[in-house]
């Protein structure tokens, strides 16, 4: 369940960030769209409407070259922890992982969605959550302010669609995924909480909501839990070879090609004559329901 909850949220989060002005070039498009002029993504989205979709397992380039460098993966991390936060807690955390070998490990072998998706041309990021575990797995304290939520689901989707959106205005390309190679578990990514070299044991700073400016450092393991990964890199030249008769994934973005519906309605359209998909104002809807008679109401058992 947890795993369709976050998925949920992240791809909302990801159309809900759309509407934030941003310059930059359309990737794959060549075109520039300046912020300054009042364009914005939609504009970006308008010329190339694939440019946010995920990209297609084994679709990245292998070339060591194309992996983003730690300058343009701070712009990507800078802009996601501008993201909205309930009560300024600020619960998201993000951890890079570049060495192939263990990008390679955490996703497993090909048994599991995602193995041997890492490539030399990729870093992988986890993406981690704090104020979600109850007290009896959260090591600090829960005091006043500082509490468990489930709205901090919602902002780490926000953050990592900030992320994603950054990624791609630099002319990255991204896949996530929620199935591992290693067990969902804090004594399985606990590890990812310190350095590799078992040196420095990662902090993770909580906003004060009843101090304005405040913030406090706790230390990431026994806190923060693990929500889902992103493996990050470009396209791979060669991808129209690659794709071949692959009816799932375009052959020039590279994208995968899941049918998207517009699922939402108007509750009260403004011109009065429609709800959205499909359903004009003023008549009912034929029933979908299985055990209700689409005339009468009447159940059928």
């Amino acid at each position: 369940m947890k795993r369709h909850i976050s998925t949920a949220i992240i791809c909302a989060g990801i159309i809900l960030c759309m509407v934030s002005g941003c310059g930059s070039t359309a990737p794959g498009t060549g075109a520039t769209v300046s912020g300054s002029t009042g364009s914005s993504v939609l504009d970006m989205y308008k010329e190339n409407p694939d440019f946010l979709r995920t990209l297609a397992s084994g679709a990245f380039s292998v070339d060591p070259k194309d992996a983003p460098s730690d300058v343009e993966l701070a712009q990507m991390l800078d802009f996601a922890m501008s993201a909205p936060s309930g009560h300024g807690l600020t619960p998201w955390h993000f951890v890079v992982i570049r060495d192939l070998d263990e990008q390679l490990r955490i996703f497993g072998d090909g048994s599991r969605p995602g193995a041997g998706v890492p490539t030399p041309g990729t870093v992988t990021v986890l993406m981690f959550v704090d104020n979600y575990a109850d007290q009896a797995n959260h090591v600090e304290p829960y005091t006043d302010w500082y509490f468990q939520t489930p709205y901090s689901y919602i902002d780490v989707g926000s953050a990592t669609s900030l992320f994603n959106l950054a990624a791609h205005t630099l002319g990255y390309r991204s896949h996530y995924y929620l199935i591992l190679g290693i067990p969902r578990t804090a004594a399985a990514t606990d590890k990812y909480l310190s350095s590799k070299d078992g040196i420095a044991d990662f902090t993770h700073t909580v906003g004060l909501y009843t101090q304005m400016g405040a913030t406090k450092e706790i230390i990431a393991r026994g806190n923060l839990q693990f929500l889902c990964t992103m493996i990050v890199g470009k396209l791979r030249p060669d991808i129209a070879s690659m794709v071949g008769n692959r009816p799932d994934v375009d052959a020039r973005t590279g994208a995968t090609l899941v049918n998207r519906g517009k699922n939402y309605n108007f509750w009260d359209p403004q011109n009065g004559s429609a709800y959205g998909k499909g359903v004009p104002a003023g008549q009912l809807p034929v029933t979908t329901e299985f055990d209700s008679d689409a005339l009468s109401g009447a159940t059928e058992w």
